[in-house]
């Protein structure tokens, strides 16, 4: 039987990708763009603002927000819409990835790389940012570099084969630490290296299992996937459950932050362990064959053998 080349059908997939992230990217900078440039409302004689209607301040324009639920003088942006919404696709994009997967996985190979170093540029820009900021151009600055630089690192992975798997796998397991750690007030470990060291343990248990283990990557794309969409629905709500991931991952002592648990987090906590819950149905019930092929393929499993299932071959 002959084989199928593989390699003809993922490129054009891949062109396919980059041409419709241009689109977006060319969308997202022309909106930056004209928020940067907008001039919105006035202040009052007396330095204030009409909450109720959108003024420009500090290089975007803010927006109002009836459904912020901690008032610690958070405002919502229109960079905060535009991250807000990319997350929730994203987290989407994750908890269903077994709806939209190809046999390939190249859709799962581009998120995974695109998450992975946008994250690592937002770690980098915010904990090495300088007392003074980035200017009046600084939410532009953290949108356009985390996108760009996604964008790359979705195209490097893109272009490998079993790497995406472990990925996928890695950020769950990172997912699922930062969600550990916001179950206590100033976070469940309290000093920096210890989160630190935690975290990198979890991450490279996330790579270690992937190779064993066939629903690791379908785990850690449901858990992922959950808890980057409610970061993005707390962009609007704001109770506070940003504030976790937010004190963990940024060390700059500029950038002051506390975490603290309300009803209102301990719904989005469990909120998130009920979506992940959904994305591994959608995985592993709904179309488990394609998980485990996908496993089988990348991993060199005998013709005809999937991946063990508990230390049991399951026959094709």
């Amino acid at each position: 039987m002959k084989r199928k080349n593989t390699t003809s059908s993922v490129v054009p997939q891949i062109g396919r990708l980059l041409q419709s992230f241009a689109f977006i990217f060319c969308g997202i900078l022309s909106i930056l763009v004209s928020v940067t440039d907008a001039k919105g409302s006035d202040p009052s004689n007396d330095g204030t603002y009409d909450f109720d209607t959108p003024y420009h301040c500090c290089g975007t324009i803010i927006l109002p927000d009836k459904a912020i639920s901690r008032k610690d003088g958070y405002l919502l942006t229109v960079h905060g819409v535009l991250l807000g919404v990319a997350l929730l696709l994203i987290g989407l994009i994750l908890l269903l990835r077994g709806y939209h997967e190809t046999d390939a996985g190249i859709n799962s190979r581009f998120i995974a790389g695109f998450i992975t170093m946008a994250l690592i540029s937002w770690v980098v820009l915010t904990n090495f940012e300088p007392a003074r900021t980035y200017g009046t151009y600084r939410w532009t600055i953290y949108l356009v570099v985390c996108f760009v630089i996604g964008a790359i690192g979705g195209l490097i992975i893109s272009c490998t084969f079993h790497l995406f798997l472990m990925v996928l796998s890695a950020l769950g397991a990172l997912a699922f630490g930062l969600w550990l750690l916001g179950w206590k007030n100033g976070l469940l470990i309290s000093t920096s290296w210890g989160r630190a060291l935690f975290l990198s343990l979890m991450v490279l248990a996330g790579l270690c299992v992937t190779p064993v283990l066939w629903f690791a990557p379908a785990l850690g794309a449901a858990f992922a996937g959950a808890y980057i969409f409610m970061l993005g629905l707390d962009i609007f709500v704001h109770t506070g459950f940003t504030y976790g991931p937010m004190c963990t991952l940024d060390a700059n002592p500029n950038h002051p932050c506390e975490y603290y648990l309300t009803w209102q987090v301990y719904v989005m906590l469990a909120a998130t362990l009920l979506l992940s819950f959904i994305g591994m149905f959608d995985q592993l019930l709904r179309r488990p064959h394609l998980v485990r092929s996908q496993h089988a393929m990348y991993y060199s499993y005998s013709k005809g053998i999937l991946p063990p299932m508990w230390g049991r071959p399951i026959v094709a």
